[in-house]
């Protein structure tokens, strides 16, 4: 009778975790309070293993997601997951890295998201007649959500092999790169470039309540097209250096 009860036990506990590993994906996200403004359609696999044909963030589209669950970091008390998404999206987005789920809320680790940097200027909406070229990569070491943005954060942006197209003149870059971060929903970005045409230095700043600063400068080097040096004479004054400064704040 014993012998009997344990085989039974035996297939009840089996039974039960082949369910769990099994459970259908979209059966266990329908639980899951994901960050407002996510949203997964088309999913399909199971909730270690699985699949979303499109995601959205804030009304864009960045493509098909797959995943898969890392079980060592259940021991931790955390739901981790490798995550590879952007195939099909808005803005040729592409992304991989690791992704989770705490006591605290989600957080990332290791994400690498890069795209065209002319599909991220065309994304800004800018007042001004210009195209980008290159290749925009962000880079989040860490990264721990808080609404509206992030309780803390750290990366690096990289706009690779980085030029200007405009109607006054084309400018080649070179390296942009800058150091990104988030502490109390309060982004800071901070960097700069050096090319034989221009160097420049930038930083801002941007709050919970979508209010920003930002400064930069620019200085014209050996290389600088003169067909953009006869425009100078309309900024304001050089300082010491050669170096035109601008400052801004407003509401985005």
């Amino acid at each position: 009778m014993k012998h009997k009860l344990g085989y039974v036990a035996l297939f009840v506990v089996v039974f039960a975790v082949s369910a769990i590993v099994h459970l259908p994906a979209s059966v266990v996200l329908k639980s899951v309070p994901l960050p407002s403004g996510l949203e997964l359609q088309g999913v399909q696999g199971s909730w270690w293993q699985g699949s979303a044909s499109q995601v959205r963030w804030q009304h864009s589209n960045l493509g098909a997601l797959n995943w898969q669950l890392q079980w060592s970091s259940l021991l931790s008390a955390e739901a981790k997951v490798a995550v590879r998404f952007g195939r099909g999206s808005d803005l040729d987005v592409r992304g991989k890295g690791m992704v989770g789920y705490t006591f605290s809320g989600p957080f990332a680790e290791d994400m690498v998201v890069s795209a065209p940097a002319e599909k991220v200027v065309q994304s800004l909406h800018l007042p001004l007649p210009i195209n980008a070229m290159g290749q925009v990569e962000l880079t989040l070491r860490d990264y721990r959500y808080g609404s509206p943005w992030c309780r803390a954060a750290s990366g690096n942006l990289v706009w690779a092999q980085s030029a200007i197209q405009s109607p006054l003149g084309d400018l080649q870059l070179g390296p942009v790169m800058a150091e990104v971060g988030c502490e109390d929903n309060v982004l800071n970005v901070k960097g700069g470039q050096q090319s034989g045409q221009v160097s420049s230095e930038f930083s801002a700043q941007i709050n919970a309540n979508r209010r920003f600063t930002a400064q930069a400068w620019f200085k014209p080097g050996a290389e600088f097209p003169n067909s953009m040096a006869e425009q100078l004479k309309y900024l304001p004054r050089p300082d010491g250096q050669g170096r035109f400064q601008f400052s801004r704040q407003g509401q985005l």
